[in-house]
């Protein structure tokens, strides 16, 4: 697996609403760090309960309704998360791919700032 495929399936995760795909995708000891939670999150498990809360939560107000796009940050693959409209970036995801498994995420609205990366104008799931 490549960091680009899982970029792919969270991203689409996100703009459907549908977790199952990225989080099979998982290691067990699957690391969560973000700008934005005060607590890492340390295992598969724990960030599949994270997850699906926050996006029961998000999809209740289309002011807040997620989007994320396919982008690139200085050559790397990453996802520009937008919130309330596809133009309004707010955060930047990165994943670390060991063999088949992703082991770390990290999501940031600092640096780079969400405006930094190169925008492709692909949200995977929206058709």
């Amino acid at each position: 697996m490549t960091s680009q495929t899982a970029l792919e399936a969270y991203a689409r995760m996100i703009n459907t609403g549908e977790c199952e795909d990225f989080l099979g995708m998982l290691a067990d000891d699957f690391q969560y760090t973000s700008t934005s939670v005060l607590v890492d999150i340390t295992s598969a498990a724990e960030y599949g309960d994270y997850i699906r809360q926050k996006l029961i939560f998000l999809r209740k107000d289309t002011k807040s309704y997620p989007w994320a796009e396919m982008s690139i940050y200085r050559g790397d693959h990453v996802v520009v998360l937008h919130q309330g409209s596809m133009n309004s970036p707010v955060a930047v995801l990165f994943l670390s791919v060991e063999g088949k498994k992703v082991v770390k995420g990290f999501i940031t609205n600092i640096v780079p700032h969400p405006s930094e990366p190169e925008r492709s104008g692909i949200f995977p799931g929206v058709d």
